[in-house]
């Protein structure tokens, strides 16, 4: 039996986009961004897109990193400004244990249609002509 519901009133306006939180890492540096991911947005461009922005935004990227422990003045001129032909993007091999450092390229957009991509979850990036894909777990040290 069917109950009589009201009509479902849709005032016009279009529901809010489902936003993931992806951590882009780079040996020691990690960039935090928010993507809508739709069916039109899992793209490769789309991805780079982001990124290239949080890492511009934020100064550029620091060629060499700094180690965790050493205090190092900001200066605007350590970064570089990239562009998304100047990256590659990889999955972790297992998402349970990113660290191992065991990559599966990024290379065209069916890749990202094949996944379930979660919050928090790692992307490695690189620069284009780097041989390999890495990342490092910061660790940190309770100093008493």
């Amino acid at each position: 039996m069917f109950m009589n519901c009201p009509p479902r009133l849709d005032y016009g306006i279009p529901p809010k986009p489902q936003i993931t939180i992806i951590k882009f890492k780079r040996s020691r540096t990690t960039y935090v961004v928010p993507l809508v991911l739709d069916k039109k947005n899992l793209l490769r461009e789309y991805f780079l897109e982001s990124l290239v922005e949080a890492i511009n935004s934020s100064g550029g990227l620091r060629l060499v990193d700094i180690d965790g422990g050493e205090d190092v003045p900001l200066d605007e001129d350590d970064g570089l400004q990239v562009t998304s032909p100047d990256l590659e993007l990889a999955f972790p091999k297992s998402k349970e244990s990113p660290y191992d450092n065991e990559w599966i390229p990024i290379e065209d957009d069916l890749s990202l249609k094949t996944v379930v991509l979660n919050d928090y979850d790692i992307l490695a990036f690189k620069f284009a002509d780097d041989e390999h894909f890495r990342v490092e777990q910061l660790e940190y040290v309770d100093e008493e």
